[in-house]
């Protein structure tokens, strides 16, 4: 760095704070005049010293040898005093102070008396003692020696020559005091600034701290100890060996843009990252809210991995960092993207060859290598154009040198940029054409979360959304005097969305062509806010008992907030994403447009009108689907697995219209969002809005085949909360096919939920329409489906007991179990189990599903007990499952282990064989360990009977039980099975454990046909050998989603997909061709699914 005053450069370059440039120019004025009389002085008392030294060495060469002498025998007694510390505690030791002359005999003698096994010796404390002695006899005498030979060599300066040696030392004194006083006295060294600015002192900066630099201060030759202290005394004055180091705050000015050009070589190290991460966070603050552009462009990662903490705001809605490129072809666009947007703003602008205030910036990564010469040269435009754009342009370079092709480019780009080169394997660079040329550059640690979270307004700031553009000062400004709505009109027309860029509302109407309408928008970009406000808007100015509105969020979470504040106009609410409730909402759909259709003909309607005309109750019908992609994917893989939905879709399409339906469908995409909808349906859907996502998904939205260059810049840089509107041909304006509206919103859920409390209180149910009463509605009793909650069984056990007494059966025998909450637009779905071959069920379940086995078990329980059923559970003592539900089950007997499950499954088999009809369910739990204890014959429980033998024989069974080989053990066990009897009636009187695998068997193939029904609890579809059955003997089947693999091939069933994306409790009931999905009900008087997250770890211990 030059000692003169900095200079201005046209490129970007560092800042100090404000006041300090001028000073560090002066401060290294000064010390230089400080170090260069310090320096003069110095080499003539250098001069004056060799003169001396050679005088004095013939003088006393004997003086110097007995110096000499010293200082080796100080060698010896500094290694004995190394041994003796080896061998002795440090702790308590004092160093003696006493000098006696140095015998090397004495430290010989008490080395060998040392024992080197000893960590606390005498002999090496005596040692340690005699040789500090020595040592300072030795220290003292070199000590006298050197100052008499100083002194001597005084004497010998005439009075001419000590004068100016005196003279000399003063300067050199003066200097060193002066330079001290200096550094001292510098506002310079006040010390660092916080990493990470606070957003009220950067915005009164207007600058954005980058790092540090390190300044290389102008430095004596010789520095002293007060010198050498500044070290201690100032937190950024550092010694670098004979360098005094000054590290300063770096800043950029915030009032014209630049480019910065980072070269590393290979993969840049973490720090650079972590420098840029802070960079971008300071230049945010800095520049108060004006930056509203943050791009980052990774052509070898393709993410935002490098951006640290700050990745989590790419993308988000209305944050200022973009979504980060995925594709190399992303890249290119956003480059040039980049380029148009910045040439046609610069174009407008009045001073549109002056600096600009920093408002983007553009990180791009990889540069050049990974950029091909059309992209580079928009980069070089960029970069050349950074001061007039208000654009802070960093590149990253990972090849230094190595840029082939590139190279000439490079170079041009260098030249107008601020240059760091890395230093590897440290958190600094080397500055290269700046002010500062040559000096190290430090790059700043990454943000943490306290800096973060003190900084969360700038960077997730919502700055496209006004106070003036909320739905409450909308309705204030447009719709004075708040009143109910009037009944009679049923078209949804003139509903207000947002604010177009002259302050104008912006309507838009679900009539004729645009009765169905698209939504399309990446996530954050507005869409939810976008249907609360058109929800908020047609219930607002529709009667109830004109408007039906029918709720389906696939995401479960943005339609909640109806579910707890249902409006009169909403019949139903559907949060969940099971098929079957895709396929539910279909058919009835299709079965409530057959029925309408019915009764226009029958009336001679042929409008909704005609029906309002007649007074008579037919509402329109509006269904809003969110996250329609979920559905639509649903309907595609259930179509190519040979439904038919997609053509139900297209029917509903195609002729609901003239039926008073009314559809909203909401996406984050349109390519793929509407794979379950036919050419021909696409085709009904006349009215596209598209929000804020990727420039090909806002096009396909539009259904623009081709745009101009206007539009195309208007679609890439949609900022979140904004909607674009494709206008008619013949209605554009200046060549633009879009029109742009600012989305309505609500500044908090307490706004919307006071408007929708003002239209509940305004009106009263009744169960009649009434047409002429403006404050009466006819009750739609209105059923909500909600996946985020678990019903309580006692709550729907009215529901399942009516629903059994209703159902129509061929056989008056059958069994009618429920199992859990069908995932259904149908609150009863139950197995019915007939008498009839292989009416089992086989629940395959793992023990991570042991609370949902749980509930299982308690729902078909409880179902079955008020039909009268006979229910046993068979399982083995060391039961996993119903753990904490022991003598909770008062509906069902046990039977535990192979001495009470034999004879259970004898008495059972016996019933079969004599043609005894019954109403009964078999639960089997655990039949891998029932199957091993009776084929071994259970030794364990024939022990148990044998100690309670009270015969005379007592003593040697014990003994051959315990003492006997295997084969004695198995003999003994036939023997003691054999003396088993039965009653008069052939029931087995006395616990008789035999291999009883077969029976069970025999049960499963034949006891259905007699009202014998089993149902078998495992996690391993194998385990059904042991009882000599398989799958084919197992009408139906629950199963859950982690277990499905094995099920793979065994059971016929459709492609389409079972589960939804999120399922983890849920399960599947199979039977044929024919599921549902269910979810488990919990049962707060069992304590299943109400327990906490400890307690579940709990449950699965022995029975």
């Amino acid at each position: 760095m030059s000692r003169n005053a900095l200079s201005e450069r046209d490129a970007m370059d560092f800042l100090l704070e404000d006041g300090l440039q001028n000073e560090l120019s002066r401060l290294i004025y000064a010390l230089d005049n400080c170090c260069e009389r310090f320096e003069a002085a110095d080499m003539r008392l250098k001069q004056f010293d060799c003169l001396l030294q050679k005088k004095s060495e013939l003088a006393f060469q004997e003086d110097n040898d007995r110096i000499a002498e010293l200082r080796k025998n100080l060698t010896t007694v500094e290694t004995c005093i190394k041994i003796a510390k080896a061998h002795i505690s440090p702790h308590g030791l004092l160093a003696p102070t006493a000098e006696k002359p140095f015998d090397k005999i004495t430290l010989e003698k008490l080395q060998v008396l040392i024992d080197n096994r000893s960590r606390n010796d005498s002999a090496a404390e005596s040692l340690y003692i005699e040789a500090i002695s020595q040592r300072n006899y030795i220290m003292a005498k070199i000590s006298a020696l050197e100052l008499a030979f100083q002194n001597a060599r005084q004497c010998r300066l005439d009075d001419n020559d000590l004068q100016q040696v005196n003279s000399l030392r003063q300067i050199c004194q003066q200097a060193s005091d002066e330079y001290v006083s200096l550094i001292a006295a510098s506002p310079l060294v006040k010390g660092s600034s916080a990493n990470i600015m606070s957003p009220q002192v950067a915005s009164n900066m207007r600058h954005a701290k980058t790092g540090s630099i390190d300044i290389s201060l102008p430095t004596p030759g010789q520095m002293n100890e007060e010198i050498k202290s500044l070290n201690s005394k100032y937190s950024n004055v550092h010694i670098n060996t004979n360098n005094i180091i000054l590290r300063l705050d770096a800043y950029f000015e915030l009032g014209k843009g630049g480019s910065i050009l980072i070269e590393c070589s290979g993969h840049p190290d973490e720090c650079v990252y972590s420098g840029i991460q802070s960079m971008l966070l300071n230049v945010l603050l800095g520049a108060d809210g004006a930056v509203q552009n943050v791009t980052y462009l990774d052509p070898i990662n393709l993410s935002s991995t490098n951006l640290g903490v700050l990745a989590r705001y790419c993308g988000r809605d209305s944050s200022v960092f973009r979504a980060v490129p995925t594709t190399i072809s992303e890249i290119k666009n956003t480059l040039f993207a980049f380029d148009a947007v910045l040439s046609r703003d610069s174009s407008t602008a009045t001073n549109n060859y002056g600096d600009a205030p920093v408002d983007k910036v553009l990180v791009v990564d990889g540069f050049p290598n990974e950029y091909d010469r059309q992209a580079l040269a928009v980069i070089r435009k960029l970069c050349f154009n950074s001061r007039r754009y208000g654009l802070i342009v960093i590149l990253i370079s990972r090849a230094a040198g190595l840029y082939g092709a590139s190279g000439e480019m490079f170079e041009s780009i260098k030249e107008k940029s601020l240059h760091l080169s890395v230093n590897k394997g440290d958190n600094s660079a080397r500055i290269v054409n700046s002010d500062f040329d040559g000096f190290v550059f430090r790059f700043l640690p990454a943000p943490t979360e306290p800096l973060l979270f003190a900084a969360e307004s700038v960077l997730d700031r919502i700055s496209n959304i006004s106070e003036n553009n909320t739905y409450i000062n909308f309705i204030e400004n447009n719709r004075p005097g708040l009143n109910l709505p009037h009944k009679g009109s049923r078209t949804l027309c003139n509903i207000a969305i947002g604010i177009d860029e002259k302050g104008s509302p912006v309507y838009i109407s679900f009539e004729n062509e645009l009765f169905a309408t698209y939504i399309c928008g990446a996530t954050r970009s507005g869409k939810s806010t976008l249907l609360h406000t058109i929800l908020t808007e047609v219930m607002l100015t529709k009667h109830p008992d004109d408007l039906e509105v029918w709720l389906v969020d696939f995401k479960m979470t943005e339609f909640a907030r109806y579910a707890d504040n249902i409006l009169p106009h909403i019949k139903y609410i559907i949060l969940d994403e099971s098929p079957e409730l895709v396929y539910d909402l279909i058919d009835k759909l299709i079965t409530y447009l057959n029925w309408r259709q019915r009764v226009f003909k029958k009336n001679g309607w042929v409008k909704l009108s005609d029906a309002e005309a007649a007074g008579e109750y037919m509402p329109a019908v509006l269904v809003v689907i969110d996250e329609f992609s979920v559905m639509s994917r649903i309907v595609a893989e259930a179509t190519s697995a040979g439904r038919d939905y997609k053509e139900k879709l297209q029917y509903l399409l195609s002729k609901g219209a003239s039926f008073g339906f009314r559809f909203i469908l909401s996406s984050q995409g349109f390519t793929q969002g509407t794979k379950g909808l036919s050419e021909y349906s696409k085709m009904q859907i006349q009215q596209r809005i598209a929000m804020k996502t990727n420039y090909e998904e806002i096009k396909a939205t539009l259904d623009l085949p081709s745009v101009s260059e206007g539009d195309r810049i208007e679609m890439e840089e949609l900022d979140a909360h904004y909607a674009l509107l494709k206008v008619p041909y013949g209605q554009s304006v200046e060549g633009s096919r879009l029109k742009k509206a600012h989305v309505l919103f609500f500044q908090s859920v307490s706004d919307q939920m006071n408007l929708f409390s003002f239209i509940t209180d305004g009106f009263s149910p009744s169960e009649q329409y009434d047409r002429n009463s403006e404050r009466l509605y006819r009750a739609k009793n209105p059923i909500v489906i909600d996946g985020n909650t678990r019903k309580d069984y006692a709550s729907v056990k009215q529901i399942i007991d009516k629903g059994a007494a209703s159902w129509n059966s061929f056989d008056t025998s059958a069994l009618l179990m429920s199992i859990g909450e069908p995932k259904r637009m149908r609150n009863y779905c139950p197995i019915e189990l007939v008498d009839a071959s292989k009416e089992n069920v086989l629940l395959f379940a793992g023990v991570s599903n042991g609370e949902s086995v749980q509930s299982i078990l308690a729902t078909v329980l409880k179902s079955l007990e008020p039909q009268s059923v006979d229910m046993h559970i068979c399982l083995s003592r060391s039961n996993r499952y119903l753990r904490g539900l022991s003598g909770k089950l008062p509906y069902a007997a046990l039977h535990i282990d192979a001495e009470e499950v034999c004879p259970f499954i004898q008495n059972v088999k016996m019933g079969i064989e004599k043609g005894v009809h019954s109403r009964s369910l078999l639960v089997f739990f655990d039949i891998d360990k029932l199957s091993d204890e009776m084929e071994t014959g259970s030794p364990h429980n024939v022990f148990a009977a044998a100690m309670n033998n009270q015969s005379g024989d007592r003593p040697a069974i014990v003994s051959a039980l315990r003492n006997g080989d295997e084969e004695e053990r198995r003999q003994f066990v036939a023997e003691f099975n054999s003396g088993s009897e039965t009653d008069d009636q052939g029931v087995i009187s006395k616990n008789k454990v035999y291999d009883a695998r077969a029976d069970i068997g025999f049960v499963v193939a034949q006891g259905p046909r007699f009202g014998y029904h089993v149902l078998v609890v495992t996690d391993d579809i194998s385990n059904l050998n042991y009882i000599y059955t398989n799958i084919l003997y197992f009408k139906h089947i629950i199963y859950f989603q982690s277990l499905r693999g094995q099920l793979a091939g065994l059971i016929p069933r459709y492609e389409a997909p079972e589960f939804g994306e999120s399922d983890s409790s849920s399960f599947r009931y199979v039977c044929g061709k024919e599921g549902t999905t269910f979810r488990p009900y919990e049962h707060i008087d069992l304590g299943i699914l109400t327990v906490s997250n400890d307690d579940l770890d709990n449950q699965f211990f022995s029975f």
